[in-house]
């Protein structure tokens, strides 16, 4: 899922553990930790990218030098219940992290449960995600911004099947050439089964690379890929802590100061199955 949205700094949440007596004091014993953030998806193959907790520090440090935190030769596996099958580390300038591991031999198979191990000397987490059942876009509607002829608001429609409650996470990518998706800002959100038709709309969220300085919507002539990520409840539980600590933590008055929930056992970060649904749309 995600495509998801590459979370390297989520590597930071360190800080959460972090105890301070003043501004100006670090503790520098915290052992590093391991952070893991890895997808499978209906129908394409997994995604793992592993790091390690950054060190608290009063100094500015580039985000190249975080390249150290990189663990290139981690053994990370995925069993299905039938069979394990061991990822291969390699460099993909694509996602960041820089570095992924993945395999052709399984692909995500709704219905299923996958259970991820990593371990790399002294570090060892595992978890478990299972795929839902993907629901279909219907269609992409795009609607003009009123104070500005060249942007648009993208919402994705589509039918909620009545069976029972579902999760849902929106995540898009622009250009053809581009491989990592990217959480939609307000995306995660859940849909009771009384409510037969949704619309929500995807708001572009500012990255590591692009900086802060983008708009929330789209720009005429833009190709972009929309995704509709059915989840499970945990995959769910970690993607709204998330979304609750991007949206608040730059608010004074409403500070997010949880923990975010990480289905990880033994590091930080997420393991996540989603059923998906893709559409392409140019914006016009």
């Amino acid at each position: 899922m995600k495509q998801k949205y590459s979370l390297f700094c989520f590597a930071l949440a360190a800080l959460l553990t972090t105890t301070c007596s003043d501004d100006n004091y670090i503790n520098d014993d915290i052992p590093s930790r391991l952070v893991v953030e890895g997808w499978i998806a209906s129908g394409q193959y997994p995604v793992v990218m592993v790091t390690t907790t950054l060190q608290p520090s009063m100094e500015t440090n580039k985000v190249s030098s975080l390249s150290g935190h990189i663990l290139h030769w981690a053994r990370v596996a995925i069993d299905d219940g039938e069979r394990e099958v061991v990822l291969t580390g390699m460099r993909n300038n694509n996602y960041l992290p820089p570095y992924i591991y993945t395999t052709t031999d399984i692909r995500g198979e709704p219905g299923r449960t996958y259970r991820l191990t990593v371990k790399q000397e002294e570090y060892y987490a595992e978890a478990m995600t299972t795929i839902p059942e993907p629901v279909t876009i219907d269609n992409i509607e795009q609607r003009k911004i009123s104070n500005d002829e060249k942007l648009r608001n993208l919402f994705v429609n589509f039918s909620n099947p009545q069976d029972s409650e579902h999760y849902y996470g929106i995540f898009y990518k622009c250009g053809t050439d581009a491989e990592q998706f990217t959480m939609s800002a307000l995306g995660i959100f859940q849909v009771n089964p009384e409510k037969k038709r949704v619309s929500h709309a995807c708001t572009k969220m500012s990255t590591i690379k692009e900086g802060k300085d983008i708009s929330s919507f789209f720009s005429v002539g833009d190709t972009v890929c929309l995704r509709l990520a059915t989840m499970d409840r945990v995959s769910y539980d970690f993607w709204t802590g998330y979304q609750s600590s991007m949206s608040q933590s730059g608010n004074f008055f409403v500070p997010y100061t949880q923990n975010i929930h990480s289905n990880i056992s033994g590091g930080y970060g997420y393991w996540c199955g989603y059923g998906i649904s893709d559409k392409w749309v140019i914006v016009e």
